[in-house]
């Protein structure tokens, strides 16, 4: 079933990873098949959804249904991670 409202999400997640030739690139789809996504003549398998989730950093949920956050949420290992970043680590060692 087409949802006109996917391919504005589909178009807001491709400029959010930097364009359509990056997100065919980073995705490993052409960009035919991302234009028969968006015009509903074909529908895009489970893995290229979660790919473009991804790369453009949006929750699945939000992609797909256009519910939930947009924003994917930091798991707790990304926000240790970016707090070690943040501190001088150096001073341990």
């Amino acid at each position: 079933m087409y949802d006109s409202n996917f391919s504005d999400r589909l178009d807001i997640a491709i400029e959010k990873i930097g364009g359509i030739g990056k997100a065919c690139s980073i995705i490993g789809v052409s960009y035919p098949t991302i234009g028969r996504w968006k015009e509903g003549t074909s529908d895009p398998k489970l893995s290229n959804v979660k790919a473009f989730a991804e790369a453009a950093n949006v929750s699945l949920d939000w992609l797909v249904n256009g519910t939930g956050e947009k924003k994917k949420k930091k798991t707790a290992r990304k926000i240790l991670i970016r707090e070690a970043e943040e501190k001088d680590v150096s001073a341990i060692y």
